[in-house]
């Protein structure tokens, strides 16, 4: 038993949100749902005890009192909950919000944090990641600037941002949005910071950077529809951007081929999730 003066609400409310209390086996939003009733039944015994009441069925084989009943709450999604580990412990324990992004992150070619060099130092950089410890302070002249942490599965970098972007990008500049910052890389006392020349959405970078479309496909063919279904969706989204098939033999091999008449299109997200209804998820790729 626990004094309820001690494990208040609030203390109840960062013990759901961390996960420390997943060991219950209950959903932690219908745990965090339950607390005020939790908290409520706990007071009212303690004001019972400090009375002196007692139940009429004390010292007799039944409950002296019924406990909160579990609300009934739609389990928190993915990012909810990792956002809730962050405000309370300081990191993720159950995953990242970054990991939806790794196929992005790669199509990116670009270093990471941690493989950050200093031959790269004095050149031009694109690394994405999650803005987080955001700062913004005014300039002497009275223009607003801002640092931030660029956080990706590796590690973090620091960011500056001068006012001339800064006026430009401050929309997306909000703690744990996902970006790709483009700029100068700089090595001093042994670390890297970057001093940021483009800021744009991590959503969609793969679409926006690439120069090929790649489908991978299976050798046993995917049938006369599906084919037809995935030439209409490219011929809808024409451009500039090269479009390769990877032949996949599972256990065998892969091939990489050019379609006979050649295919230049537009990429973008909503044709990217278009193509992997037809021909699975991880089936599109950008180089």
């Amino acid at each position: 038993e626990v004094d309820s003066r001690t494990l208040n609400r609030k203390a109840l409310e960062s013990l759901v949100k961390s996960g420390a209390l997943d060991g219950l086996g209950l959903p932690r939003a219908a745990l965090y749902r339950t607390l005020d009733a939790v908290v409520s039944s706990a007071q009212k015994e303690s004001r019972d005890l400090a009375a002196g009441q007692a139940s009429l069925f004390d010292g007799a084989d039944h409950p002296a009192e019924t406990a909160p009943a579990i609300a009934a709450a739609e389990e928190w999604g993915s990012r909810e909950r990792l956002a809730f580990e962050k405000e309370t412990l300081g990191f993720y324990i159950s995953g990242h919000p970054l990991s939806e992004h790794q196929q992005t992150l790669a199509a990116l070619q670009g270093p990471t944090t941690r493989s950050l060099t200093p031959e790269m130092s004095g050149r031009t950089q694109s690394l994405g990641g999650l803005v987080t410890a955001l700062k913004k302070r005014k300039t002497r002249r009275g223009d607003w600037m801002a640092t931030f942490t660029l956080e990706d599965l590796e590690g973090g970098v620091e960011v500056m941002v001068f006012p001339e972007l800064y006026k430009v990008s401050q929309a997306r500049l909000v703690d744990e949005s996902a970006v790709v910052v483009r700029g100068k890389a700089e090595l001093e006392d042994g670390r890297f910071r970057l001093v940021a020349e483009e800021i744009s959405p991590l959503a969609g970078a793969a679409e926006r950077h690439a120069s090929r479309l790649i489908l991978e496909v299976s050798a046993d063919g995917f049938g006369e529809e599906r084919a037809r279904e995935v030439h209409r969706l490219l011929m809808d989204n024409p451009g500039d951007c090269m479009v390769l098939i990877r032949v996949v033999q599972p256990g065998g091999y892969r091939l990489t081929v050019r379609p006979q008449i050649p295919l230049r299109i537009g990429p973008n997200p909503g044709l990217t999730q278009a193509l992997e209804r037809v021909l699975g998820k991880g089936s599109v790729s950008y180089r």
